[in-house]
């Protein structure tokens, strides 16, 4: 695995992702059932229900993704910082993490 491609890729994930939920949030169904008439109170009710709980739906999924996504850069970020140490390590000769001996 390359962590800096692998932290580019997650970046780009993440933008797209806040700014899905940025969408989400601003534009929440404007759907009322009175627009409907009083023939369909009953069907119109369930429909803006329906509609409803769908895009609570998409913004938990979409919250789910983010906290996913962020999860694997903090990954991503160990794994470049556990690298980073063992090249110095091993530049050096000498081991620094733990388990060292001294």
């Amino acid at each position: 695995m390359d962590p800096v491609a692998a932290g580019e890729v997650l970046d780009d994930a993440a933008g797209q992702l806040a700014r899905r939920l940025d969408a989400l949030t601003a534009a929440p169904p404007r759907l009322e059932a009175s627009r409907y008439g009083p023939g369909l109170a009953d069907r119109a009710a369930q429909l803006v229900e329906l509609v409803n709980r769908a895009h609570r739906v998409r913004l938990s999924h979409t919250q789910r993704l983010r906290d996913g996504v962020q999860v694997a850069r903090e990954t991503v970020r160990s794994v470049q910082g556990t690298d980073a140490v063992s090249a110095a390590s091993l530049g050096t000769g000498q081991s620094t993490g733990e388990g060292s001996r001294s």
